[in-house]
């Protein structure tokens, strides 16, 4: 069930154990569903119906853990308010720090991929510059 975090960390456990003992690999299949889209341009009721997406979400891996650590007394609605605004104040202030450093260079997202670029991507590479590097050009003057 890979909408359970026990059977999750269970597996995944059991797996690192073995392979640390040199017993070799394991595949793990976790089923799971996606309860949204695949990205904002995807429309899922097209192909699902709202039955299906309803009868997944009580299934939410976060919502089932949740409840399982409200149950048990380790998280209660002050602590979780009071973690949620933590958490909020930490992304805005990394969001804030992130924007401040600008764009990455183009050549990034060709790096640390592959040993010997083959000759298509270095195509492509130059032609992002050629688009690009005159923006960027124009932006610093």
């Amino acid at each position: 069930d890979g909408n359970d975090v026990f059977a999750v960390y269970s597996a995944t456990k059991e797996a690192a154990d073995k392979a640390r003992r040199g017993e070799g690999p394991t595949l793990i299949e976790a089923v799971t569903y996606r309860l949204g889209g695949h990205t904002t341009s995807d429309d899922p009721r097209l192909y699902r119906d709202d039955e299906e997406v309803e009868s997944w979400k009580s299934k939410d891996p976060l919502l089932r853990f949740r409840s399982y650590l409200m149950d048990v007394g380790h998280l209660t609605e002050e602590t979780e308010t009071k973690l949620e605004k933590e958490l909020k104040n930490e992304i805005e202030t990394a969001l804030s720090k992130a924007e401040k450093i600008g764009p990455p260079a183009v050549d990034t997202m060709f790096e640390d991929v592959l040993d010997d670029m083959p000759w298509h991507l270095e195509e492509q590479r130059e032609e992002i510059r050629g688009v690009l590097e005159p923006e960027v050009t124009k932006q610093k003057t």
